[in-house]
């Protein structure tokens, strides 16, 4: 029985070693990967910027600049549309503190978790209905653009497809999703603005030349 204990006592401290080995090659393996990673991002960033100075590069550079200035209205204006229709509608009912206030014993509470489930089920519906009256009629950054969502949508399917074909390192790829005649971005400077938006307000009075055109004409093989 002494020697059985032995000879198992040497197995565990086998399979022991060999656990820490694997755990050592794992952790090696890792860091050479990380290692790998961070060359190839690194490349990458280089590729792009060489290619950045090209034709096809300063043409991403503009539709980028394109996006990135939609997008900066987008924002201004979601934020104000959310912020409103919560001054209107209040916070957000939240079950925890609902349940809390309605029933402080924890106990009690266990027995009337139906009965609260439902009230407050009602509670909430009723502030979603007050949000959304609030926030529908305000309009979305699409509105504030000459040739609204659908000029947009335009614009974000193109950058889509070229956005993603630069993260691939596929130039070509990007190149040819660029390789269109894209309508002209224009800000409603004129439109009237609701009161309800001065973020949206103050962003076009910031940003009197954020026009910023399409100049590349589609290129025909051939031509």
């Amino acid at each position: 029985m002494s020697e059985l204990n032995d000879q198992l006592d040497e197995l565990k401290d086998e399979v022991n070693g060999l656990r820490n080995d694997l755990e050592d090659l794992e952790d090696t393996v890792g860091a050479i990967v990380k290692r790998l990673e961070e060359e190839l991002d690194r490349a990458n960033k280089v590729r792009l910027s060489l290619w950045a100075q090209s034709d096809d590069g300063k043409k991403y550079l503009r539709l980028k600049l394109i996006w990135d200035t939609f997008l900066s209205l987008r924002k201004v204006t979601e934020q104000d549309r959310r912020e409103y229709a919560l001054r209107i509608a209040g916070i957000k009912p939240e079950w925890k503190s609902f349940v809390a206030e309605r029933e402080g014993n924890p106990f009690k509470r266990l027995f009337r978790t139906g009965e609260l489930k439902q009230e407050f089920e009602r509670i909430e519906s009723d502030w979603h209905r007050r949000y959304k009256e609030a926030i529908s009629p305000l309009p979305h950054a699409s509105y504030f653009v000459k040739g609204g969502a659908r000029l947009v949508k335009v614009v974000e399917d193109t950058w889509k497809l070229v956005e993603s074909a630069v993260g691939e390192g596929d130039f070509v790829a990007a190149a040819e999703a660029m390789n269109c005649s894209l309508p002209h971005i224009e800000y409603r400077y004129d439109a009237a603005v609701p009161s309800e938006l001065p973020s949206v307000r103050a962003w076009l009075s910031e940003h009197p030349h954020a026009d910023v055109t399409w100049p590349y004409g589609r290129v025909i093989p051939g031509d």
